[in-house]
């Protein structure tokens, strides 16, 4: 635990100009399951952790002027990840070397928020 008492990140909230499309999106080519099923512009996502992904209705513009940051899952095979999120045709950047051994590959959801996978 740290100085501060913090606990495990339980929740990860993505701003949604999209809403809907977001559900989808995340439903559909992530295959992330609903935890609670989207309504009254809430969705939110098990992601194989303890960490929840949450999609909210809105601009993030609308209630604050911070950048967010970029929201990444740490996959097997890189490229196959990749190939398939292709496949449901989702645009994905080619992956690129982070560091020796690691590389990612960028990629947006359908109200632009930076999304990657990083992997060997």
């Amino acid at each position: 635990m740290s100085a501060l008492g913090l606990k495990p990140q339980t929740r990860v909230i993505l701003y949604a100009d999209e809403f809907e499309e977001s559900v989808a999106f995340y439903e559909g080519a992530l295959g992330l399951p609903l935890a609670y099923p989207a309504a009254h512009g809430w969705a939110e996502f098990t992601t194989g952790t303890s960490c929840a992904l949450c999609v909210h209705a809105g601009r993030l513009s609308e209630i604050s002027t911070h950048k967010i940051a970029t929201f990444g899952w740490a996959v097997e095979d890189l490229d196959k990840a990749v190939a398939a999120l292709r496949a449901r045709g989702v645009e994905v950047e080619d992956p690129h070397a982070v560091t020796e051994g690691l590389r990612a590959a960028t990629f947006h959801d359908p109200s632009d928020n930076a999304l990657f996978f990083e992997g060997a």
